[in-house]
């Protein structure tokens, strides 16, 4: 998943967990996990680990915060 982002005042209403529900019926076509990621700063982190993702690791480039990349089995 590339990017993923909910207007501040449509958030907390479900459309995301409904918009990666969707994304993760990949798993269906054979896939066996799907990987995302996320700005360390940035909320949608605990927002994926809510919906089962795990941090797989993160790296960094120049002036920016930490990349976290997550993935759900």
């Amino acid at each position: 998943m590339n990017l993923l982002y909910i207007l501040d005042e449509y958030q907390n209403r479900g459309y995301g967990k409904a918009l990666v529900k969707y994304w993760e019926s990949m798993l269906e076509l054979g896939h066996d996990k799907v990987l995302t990621s996320t700005q360390s700063n940035e909320n949608a982190q605990h927002f994926y680990n809510k919906l089962g993702y795990i941090s797989i690791g993160c790296f960094l480039l120049e002036e920016d915060p930490y990349e976290i990349i997550l993935y759900k089995k």
